[in-house]
């Protein structure tokens, strides 16, 4: 092969990692502008573009080879669950190694920041893409929730704002219960928890008796029930003369791990074989009264409204258990345990369209996730890292570790994208 004949098709190349590199600068400069409007939803609605939508708008409107769409796709979608502000880093530094372009260094050590400066920091870049007062309510109810909340965002009607205090668990009923409401809540309530099976009413019938008169509410934990008495709960809780659920406890180590959180939390000694308890011995006036207990039917989770020193105190027992955990799988085990024991859940409603409602969940969260990642792994100024042009683009802070990750995935990309190029060139020719 001739000189000639090999620099002919990689001159061609380099033209096209050119308009690959440019390709990738339009993304991000649609997705920062604040101008550019897109069909970002199911619906035929234009909606206002921000950073959070670079990999929507990537998925839609790159146009080169599929192979290298799929590869820088493939990349997007993974600092999405990692940190999704690195990836305009990624795409950055990914354009400027294409176009041969020198690329800074990510410094080794970063610097912690507040929270509040975060947010101050961010200055009237968008976070929902809504109003500056949509996002004036969104960081209310952010601080409002702190480090140990949830933010969940409803769209409609109106603007409001509602925060609870409880700890979710996943809730299994028997068959024969059945209820038509979406959701009910017991005040003043309590949590029964028997390790056996409960296959006749007149076992629990002096407990049903406790709870009538006046009504109070009960969750009743048992290893299954028969099909007469989850009906006859049922039919009482419909025609409103009792407020007594059964839920069943399934077999498994995360049910284990409920039982145990749920006694902590309730301050409720299960009943069992080994503690020589029976149901007949049951006081159900001197079982722990908890605030209240939610219960949703349509996604089949229980809230609990329990005291922050309690909830605090289980948390801190399970993070020593993470801490010397060597097994990735507990550990996975322990983290979805702290994962349900949020307190300060809080509710933000936009007055905008029901169909956005996810949009601006994935919008919220964005925020939110980049916040959490700078917090945990110390922050870097923005201006060290990217060319001056897309560094007036982002906020002034970005995560450490996460935008590491995204340099070296975006060098590790490039030079598969140069090299099977090169082959795609000489083979053509």
């Amino acid at each position: 092969m001739t000189i000639e004949n090999c620099t002919k098709p990689l001159a061609m190349q380099n033209k096209q990692y050119k308009d690959i590199a440019y390709e990738i600068q339009k993304i991000i400069d649609i997705s920062t502008s604040g101008n550019s409007f897109f069909n970002l939803s199911d619906n035929s609605a234009l909606l206002k573009v921000i950073t959070n939508d670079i990999t929507r708008v990537f998925a839609e409107r790159f146009s080169g080879l599929l192979a290298f769409r799929n590869l820088i796709l493939s990349s997007l979608l993974t600092l999405d669950k990692i940190s999704p502000i690195c990836n305009i880093v990624y795409l950055d530094h990914l354009s400027n190694k294409l176009l041969g372009k020198e690329t800074q260094d990510i410094p080794y050590h970063g610097f912690r920041i507040s929270s509040k400066e975060f947010i101050e920091s961010w200055g009237d870049k968008p976070i929902t893409g809504l109003s500056h007062k949509e996002d004036a309510k969104l960081i209310s109810a952010i601080q409002t929730a702190g480090n140990r909340g949830t933010i969940k965002v409803g769209c409609g009607d109106s603007s409001s704002k509602e925060v609870s205090d409880s700890c979710i668990f996943e809730l299994s009923t028997p068959d024969g219960f059945f209820s038509n409401s979406g959701c009910i809540t017991l005040s003043q309530a309590r949590v029964l928890i028997y390790e056996g099976a409960i296959n006749d009413i007149s076992q629990i019938h002096h407990i049903l008796e406790q709870v009538s008169s006046p009504v109070k509410g009960l969750v009743i934990f048992a290893t299954s029930f028969s099909n007469d008495v989850a009906y006859t709960l049922a039919k009482n809780l419909e025609l409103k003369k009792l407020s007594v659920i059964p839920a069943t406890i399934l077999d498994g180590v995360e049910n284990v791990n409920d039982v145990h959180d749920l006694s902590f939390l309730t301050n409720t000694l299960p009943i069992t074989k080994n503690n020589a308890g029976s149901l007949r011995m049951v006081n159900i006036n001197e079982v722990q009264t908890l605030k209240s207990i939610k219960i949703d039917f349509t996604n089949m989770k229980l809230n609990l409204d329990v005291d922050y020193q309690v909830v605090n105190k289980l948390r801190k027992q399970i993070l020593k258990k993470i801490q010397t955990e060597l097994v990735e799988d507990k550990k996975n085990l322990f983290q979805k345990r702290i994962s349900r024991l949020m307190n300060h859940n809080v509710k933000v409603s936009f007055n905008t369209e029901k169909y956005l409602e996810g949009i601006i969940q994935d919008r919220v969260n964005f925020f939110v996730a980049t916040m959490t990642s700078i917090a945990r792994e110390n922050a870097l100024d923005v201006k060290n890292i990217m060319s001056a042009k897309n560094a007036t683009l982002l906020p002034k802070y970005i995560p450490l570790f996460s935008t590491s990750y995204a340099i070296k995935r975006a060098s590790s990309d490039s030079d598969f994208i140069l090299n099977t190029g090169m082959v795609i060139a000489i083979d053509n020719e």
